[in-house]
């Protein structure tokens, strides 16, 4: 069993929601693989993910194995409902990478003959936890899309606890609804980093990031070889 590194970063000097957490902290949560966040350019709603049919949350970016696999549901139009979901709007569509945790259902993958997990190791830096789930203004369990919501005070990023323990008690409370979640670590990407002044002092002049300008980042980690990544 493998485990990953992962580092919360915050701002060197605390200010407004995030002044009850410590400049930095390190975990070993357990790593199944990537999961590709995407939304329209235009919105500023929830970050969607299409789902493969295993019956629980498992990006389709992670692969299915054959006998999971099976038809989709037909729509009042006489389409393929779970095909139809995959498609997002027009036009360019920001997209996000996350880590995707191991979750409850992971663990019964095997009796039900749903894809192995295979546990993954990475190093990397996180600005906090997010929750992926099937809301019911999604289709819910049938819907073929999960959702992260929206971050309400910094647009270009989902919504993140920063907090486990946040995490923990949200995924319990979605739990005791039947809600099926993965949890997820929002880790840095290159987009978040961009030119500094070279003149300006400190240990990183020439590369801050757009989020915590003064925090103190390692490189974001290279992610290609994890499953969706």
């Amino acid at each position: 069993m493998q485990t990953a590194t992962v580092r919360l970063v915050r701002p060197r000097t605390p200010c407004s929601r995030m002044d009850a957490a410590a400049a930095e902290e390190t975990y070993r949560p357990l790593v199944v693989g990537c999961v590709p966040l995407q939304r329209p350019a235009t919105s500023r709603g929830d970050w969607l993910v299409p789902l493969a049919p295993t019956g629980w949350v498992w990006p389709q970016a992670w692969g299915v194995a054959g006998p999971t696999r099976r038809p989709g549901r037909r729509c009042r139009t006489g389409g393929d409902c779970s095909r139809s979901l995959r498609v997002f709007p027009a036009g360019p569509a920001p997209q996000r990478l996350c880590l995707g945790l191991l979750c409850g259902a992971d663990l019964q993958s095997v009796a039900r003959c749903q894809p192995a997990v295979q546990l993954q190791s990475c190093v990397a830096d996180i600005y906090g936890w997010s929750l992926l789930y099937q809301p019911q203004r999604l289709g819910g369990r049938r819907g073929g899309l999960a959702a992260v919501d929206p971050n309400p005070e910094v647009p270009e990023l989902p919504a993140f606890y920063e907090s486990p323990f946040e995490l923990c008690d949200r995924l319990d409370f979605l739990d005791r609804r039947g809600v099926p979640a993965r949890p997820l670590a929002l880790v840095t990407r290159p987009e978040d980093f961009a030119s500094a002044d070279p003149q300006r002092p400190g240990p990183s002049p020439c590369r801050r990031n757009r989020f915590i300008p003064d925090g103190p980042f390692h490189r974001p980690a290279d992610l290609s070889h994890l499953p969706g990544g």
